[in-house]
């Protein structure tokens, strides 16, 4: 059976499912204990694979957030939400 395009774009690997899950799970909790009314800003240790990244982009635009990825030779790997 062919995989539509647009179904291939959204389906994960069980290490990026793993990926998607954990960093989720770190962006809810940041959000829960520092959220006070303006962005926030989440370090990584790694910038997450291009799938994983397209999702959360995706999952967080669609309840309100901006989320800009950024990875930095100096700063370090972040994600902000605004």
């Amino acid at each position: 059976m062919a995989i539509p395009k647009s179904e291939a774009a959204r389906t994960f690997t069980e290490q990026q499912r793993l990926e998607f899950v954990a960093l989720e799970n770190k962006i809810d909790e940041k959000i829960r204990s520092d959220y006070k009314g303006s962005g926030i800003t989440v370090s990584l240790s790694r910038y997450p694979n291009e799938k994983v990244r397209a999702a959360i982009i995706e999952k967080y635009r669609e309840v309100g957030w901006q989320v800009r990825f950024e990875d930095d030779q100096r700063e370090g790997t972040s994600v902000f939400l605004y």
